[in-house]
């Protein structure tokens, strides 16, 4: 019945009320400008370009993409980094990781169009300023930094 997810391995099971459920990777939902589909079968990847190919020049950039889950991540012990005045847009899961990292500031960066989260962050000393999170699919902004007596 309508009330029924069939799942690609032939697994099916009974929707839930008031349920979040994010598709992911559907050729369907391929409608707005940034969006992709990455098909496995045909080895393709067919892309709706955020800006326009013909608008394509030095000052707007030519599109990059990833298909890692992460478009940006930092790896336990960095430390000091800077991240001001980029997009970082369309990864599958979150837009900037950094987990036990120490010092990094993001500070006028739009972050957007992630399939999970904005931002995760863990560690300490780090800063988020002036900054844009938007349209993603679970959590803007997740912080595990610091100690609760101190904050």
């Amino acid at each position: 019945g309508s009330n029924v997810l069939y799942w690609s391995d032939g697994v099916s099971q009974a929707s839930k009320p008031n349920a979040r459920y994010i598709g992911f990777n559907l050729l369907s939902e391929l409608d707005a400008p940034g969006e992709y589909y990455v098909s496995r079968e045909d080895g393709l990847i067919y892309y709706l370009p955020a800006v326009p190919i013909e608008s394509w020049d030095d000052e707007i950039g030519i599109p990059v993409f990833s298909v890692d889950e992460t478009a940006v991540s930092f790896g336990p012990g960095t430390t000091s980094v800077a991240i001001s005045g980029v997009t970082v847009a369309h990864a599958t899961s979150v837009g900037i990781t950094a987990l036990n990292t120490i010092n990094i500031s993001i500070y006028d960066t739009t972050v957007e169009y992630h399939g999970a989260r904005g931002i995760h962050l863990t560690g300490v000393n780090h800063s988020i300023q002036a900054s844009r999170v938007a349209d993603v699919g679970c959590r803007g902004i997740e912080v595990a930094c610091g100690d609760v007596l101190s904050l």
